[in-house]
């Protein structure tokens, strides 16, 4: 009786499937299915002092109480192609906001980036709050800028407000008019990686 020879592709497919199966096996146990055991992600970071996170809230809800409350949903506006400049204020108190409740500060860095990124919002806010901003037409200094900048749009999915950076060329800003080439930059990030320390990275680093 003669026996059928196993090609090469037969014993990558028997090998990575043995592979996968070993792989599994490892990593969903009966252990991995018991809440106590459940690794949290993201994981709880530092502790923050009460005096600092007083701090950093109220530096949020004084800039929030300035923030109008979004005009419109884009839930059911979906046609419209205003920009709502404030979007800019609100991812940065959001995240910051968001990074306190989750408890994911973990390098104390991360405070005081919190603070910068804040007094930021603090500008911004103040900018848009002025006469001249109550032009329809109006558009604010950092948006006619070259080089790094961070700013939030509104989420179709949930009407949040997220976070995206963008780096501008000099040549972009002298002559906006101009049609360019746009390259977009997606990628995840790891479960150490806050909302403020990813806006503070996308505002201070060029992307990778």
């Amino acid at each position: 009786m003669r026996i059928p020879s196993v090609t090469p592709l037969l014993v990558w497919l028997l090998s990575s499937t043995f592979a996968i199966i070993g792989h599994v096996s490892w990593a969903d146990g009966p252990v991995d299915n018991q809440d106590a055991h459940v690794r949290r992600i993201p994981p709880i970071g530092l502790e923050l002092g009460p005096e600092v996170r007083a701090e950093l809230i109220k530096m949020v809800d004084e800039i929030d109480r300035v923030v109008p409350v979004p005009s419109g949903s884009t839930l059911t506006d979906l046609g419209s192609a205003k920009i709502d400049w404030w979007n800019d204020v609100r991812v940065i108190t959001r995240a910051v906001k968001l990074t306190i409740e989750g408890e994911q500060f973990y390098k104390e860095p991360e405070i005081e980036q919190a603070r910068k990124l804040l007094a930021l919002a603090r500008e911004y806010a103040s900018e848009l709050g002025s006469v001249e901003a109550k032009n329809p037409t109006y558009q604010p200094s950092w948006s006619k800028k070259s080089g790094r900048m961070i700013a939030g749009y509104q989420s179709r999915l949930d009407d949040t407000i997220q976070p995206f950076g963008i780096i501008v060329p000099e040549q972009a800003a002298a002559d906006p008019t101009k049609p360019r080439r746009l390259d977009i930059w997606l990628h995840g990030r790891d479960e150490n990686v806050s909302e403020v320390a990813f806006l503070f990275r996308r505002w201070t680093q060029d992307s990778q």
